[in-house]
């Protein structure tokens, strides 16, 4: 019995060294993540973020109360990070439909098509797979009426 062990694990370590397509890493999960990055947010300002995707719309709120709070609805996480918000989706959609008010003046008012990288966490050839995907924009001066 011990000869066989043996031999299934020099198989095993034979095929890991040299590319064996039928190994898998393990059973490590991942998930879709898209990160849409908005650089110049004053964090002096009321920025109401509207991110469309799918047919629904998920809103953030940054500075409503105070600056230091942020305000998303399920399915949305934010981020800010110096001068740049930083909007997460747990999932991996073709485009979304981003708003972004400041003081109840619209700045952005576009579509966004995001680039993809796959990750496999358990190999090239195993499952799962995930898109990890970004779109950044900069919002540039402050609009009219603004202090």
């Amino acid at each position: 019995m011990r000869e066989k062990y043996s031999y299934q694990h020099s198989a095993l370590v034979l095929l890991a060294a040299f590319g064996g397509n039928d190994v898998c890493g393990g059973d490590r999960t991942c998930e879709d993540l898209l990160d849409i990055a908005i650089a110049g947010v004053d964090d002096d300002v009321a920025l109401e973020a509207h991110v469309v995707t799918d047919g629904e719309t998920l809103r953030c709120a940054l500075g409503m109360m105070d600056s230091s709070t942020i305000v998303c609805d399920g399915g949305l996480e934010a981020l800010l990070e110096e001068e740049t918000l930083h909007l997460r989706l747990k999932s991996a959609p073709e485009s979304v439909w981003l708003r972004v008010m400041v003081e109840k003046n619209t700045l952005v008012d576009s579509m966004l098509i995001p680039t993809y990288l796959f990750d496999h966490p358990n190999g090239p050839e195993c499952g799962p797979e995930c898109q990890q995907g970004s779109v950044s924009l900069a919002i540039r001066g402050r609009p009219s009426g603004g202090s």
